[in-house]
């Protein structure tokens, strides 16, 4: 009997284990989804400012007044929604435990040696034969 109530707790202690990791997944998988939205929020954000760029650069060549303010603030707002999409992606790397491509931005996993997009040898900062 004493056998049969050490392999009951056993066996509870394991599900409980699985069950813990399961939801800890779970949740990990959700932060995943929700930063993967934003990031298409945002990359879509930019293909906005992009055409609103491209009319103004264009009502430019065909002579209309603009403002070289606002262009520059459309700029600026391109480079900001970049900077949150690189976070994003710093943020979903360290939820699936992994690291980004230096070059390509590629999400690899920790142990990988080299970019599974690129080829880049990971863990140098550029490749072999370019300097900053």
């Amino acid at each position: 009997m004493d056998k049969v109530r050490e392999t009951a707790i056993s066996m509870g202690e394991a599900a409980e284990y699985t069950f813990r990791n399961a939801g800890k997944r779970a949740e990990e998988m959700l932060g995943i989804t929700k930063l993967n939205m934003e990031i298409f929020d945002l990359n879509t954000e930019i293909n906005i400012l992009l055409k609103e760029i491209g009319q103004i650069v264009y009502d430019t060549h065909t002579g209309k007044e603009t403002d070289s303010q606002l262009l520059d603030k459309k700029l600026a707002g391109i480079d900001e929604k970049r900077v949150q999409i690189k976070t994003c992606r710093e943020q979903i790397a360290a939820l699936k435990k992994s690291r980004n491509c230096p070059v390509c931005g590629e999400a690899c996993e920790k142990d990988d040696k080299f970019c599974r997009r690129c080829g880049q040898v990971l863990g140098e900062e550029y490749p072999a034969g370019d300097e900053k």
